[in-house]
């Protein structure tokens, strides 16, 4: 797929103390998508990431300290969206590797690259700006028991909160509109703000779309989610982003 690569896709990894399983995930990337499409937003890792990723020859822009998945995402989106492919000049509106579509996947080796044609291949059957998420197999064979109860909760509150069936609400692998990205304003820094670009594309009229995904829990790997600290930052975000987007129309622009 490599040679046919779309030129208005980019992939984004938001980063955080992953090298190990990172550096096997980069050298699997590379056999789907070309270097020059791959960004990896490095949150303060200080584990040797950035390093990695510039002598890899692979994009990647960080932070000098440590601001959450969120932040990560927001640099990374605005970084592609903004410098990639950018129009400017006598080629405003021609370039062909506009930044249209941002694929973004987690760095812990959780998300098989295999997947990518699927989410390339919604995008081009519905053309439509939103977002497309990964679903996994949330079933007791494929994924620990706390982490079902979890994504069922949350995917059962997004649903109601939105009017959309939100089969899957904690998978990061996702692939975003450049057009929906930058209607909105993302607030959160740290995870939650994946269910609150839910809740905006819901908010905005965005299809919001699901394609199926493998589901890896894969052994070394690390966690850096406190489970009962971060479920009460969840539930008060999704409040606050619903009181928002319900009674003062939310914000724009990221």
């Amino acid at each position: 797929m490599n040679a046919l690569w779309p030129k208005n896709t980019y992939l984004l990894i938001p980063s955080y103390k992953s090298i190990g399983q990172l550096r096997s995930l980069i050298k699997s990337l590379t056999e789907v998508v070309p270097k020059e499409y791959i960004c990896v937003a490095d949150d303060a890792s200080n584990d040797g990431t950035y390093e990695f990723c510039i002598d890899f020859g692979i994009d990647c822009v960080r932070h000098h300290r440590n601001r959450g998945k969120g932040a990560a995402l927001r640099t990374g989106f605005s970084h592609l969206i903004c410098t990639k492919g950018a129009d400017t000049g006598a080629n405003a509106g021609t370039n062909p590797q506009k930044c249209d579509w941002i694929l973004t996947m987690d760095a812990d080796g959780q998300h098989s690259p295999a997947d990518i044609p699927r989410f390339i291949a919604e995008s081009k059957r519905l053309p439509l700006p939103g977002i497309c998420i990964g679903a996994r197999d949330i079933r007791p064979r494929s994924m620990p028991a706390a982490r079902i109860i979890s994504n069922r909760l949350t995917s059962l509150i997004l649903s109601i909160l939105t009017g959309r069936n939100i089969i899957d609400s904690q998978c990061g692998y996702r692939l975003y509109s450049a057009e929906f990205i930058k209607s909105i304003q993302i607030e959160y820094n740290r995870f939650q703000a994946e269910s609150e670009l839910i809740q905006k594309a819901a908010a905005k009229h965005f299809p919001i779309r699901f394609v199926d995904v493998q589901t890896l829990y894969l052994e070394g790997g690390s966690s850096h989610i406190s489970h009962l600290l971060d479920t009460l930052r969840w539930i008060a975000a999704v409040g606050r982003v619903w009181f928002k987007l319900t009674f003062t129309g939310g914000r724009h622009g990221f």
